[in-house]
């Protein structure tokens, strides 16, 4: 990872070229598009809006260009300059300038409901441009799911439909997050060795932030309706946002002098075997804005 970050802050041309190439790769394994909006939030971390801007704007030129002689097409590269190069360089700069991680993740989280509230607002139903496009799927999902009939199927794909959105919006959150993230770990494994995780265990969401959540629950389980579905919609980019904030408290509980010598490494192979828990590791999070779960088991801590 250490050569990564290196290879990046050593000039615009290998900044951009890095994003342009993972960007590629994430066609074939989309998580390497954290690698990608990392390379261009680091950039602008460390040198500022001018040098970031400058990367996005080459990396889409040479992306285009790219894109055009292998795939014919422009779609890509505009669509990462415009969804993901941009909003990583933009929340750096926040970051940048306010050194408050929260603030930042917040503020993506904000963006990623302003885009659902959007779509939202141009489309009077948007389930219903989901569920076209889920039902052209039915035929795959007959064949590979015996015991369930068609109508079954098309009801259960309608149902989704209905949270395709905020589950769209809640991957790309998800993916700027860590990139965010990792640029933050990159940054000061080059200049501030140690600095991330004091940060990172610290981190803690605002108090409104967390009334806007109760606010979110209350409108998506007490109504009905259009106002219900964008709530629930709004909701699962809350799950994220809190995700990474209960990831904050275990680890900061966790990795402390009291905790057990493999508390940590067990709770991140539990996570991943079983990933309901991500549910109350997010609960953790948005309860700690009341709690303070850090300094309950961890006095050492604020």
């Amino acid at each position: 990872m250490r050569f990564l970050a290196a290879l990046i802050m050593r000039g615009r041309m290998q900044a951009a070229i890095f994003a342009v190439v993972t960007s590629l790769c994430s066609l074939i394994l989309p998580p390497v598009s954290i690698l990608s909006s990392a390379a261009v939030a680091l950039v602008t971390l460390r040198k500022g809006i001018y040098e970031g801007m400058a990367v996005v704007l080459i990396a889409v030129t040479a992306g285009t260009l790219l894109e055009w002689g292998l795939l014919g097409s422009l779609y890509l590269s505009l669509s990462y300059g415009l969804f993901v190069w941009l909003p990583s360089g933009l929340i750096a700069i926040l970051l940048r300038e306010t050194s408050r991680l929260s603030l930042a993740l917040e503020a993506l989280c904000f963006l990623a409901g302003l885009a659902v509230v959007g779509l939202y607002t141009i489309y009077s139903d948007p389930s219903e441009i989901w569920s076209a496009s889920l039902l052209r799927v039915k035929p795959m999902l007959e064949n590979a799911l015996p015991g369930l009939d068609a109508n079954e199927i098309t009801r259960r794909l309608e149902a989704f439909s209905h949270h395709a959105t905020g589950i769209a919006a809640a991957g790309s959150l998800t993916s700027l997050s860590l990139g965010l993230l990792l640029a933050r770990g990159w940054q000061a494994m080059l200049f501030n060795p140690g600095g991330f995780r004091a940060e990172f265990v610290d981190l803690r969401a605002h108090a409104a932030t967390a009334y806007v959540s109760l606010a979110l629950m209350i409108v998506a389980f007490a109504l009905d309706g259009r106002s219900a579905e964008i709530a629930k919609n709004l909701i699962m980019l809350l799950l994220v946002l809190y995700l990474i904030v209960g990831l904050a408290v275990f680890h900061a509980v966790l990795s402390s002098a009291k905790a057990p010598k493999y508390g940590l490494v067990g709770f991140y192979v539990a996570l991943f075997l079983l990933p309901q828990i991500s549910l109350l590791v997010a609960l953790t999070g948005l309860t700690d804005t009341w709690l303070n779960w850090r300094r309950r088991f961890t006095p050492g801590l604020k």
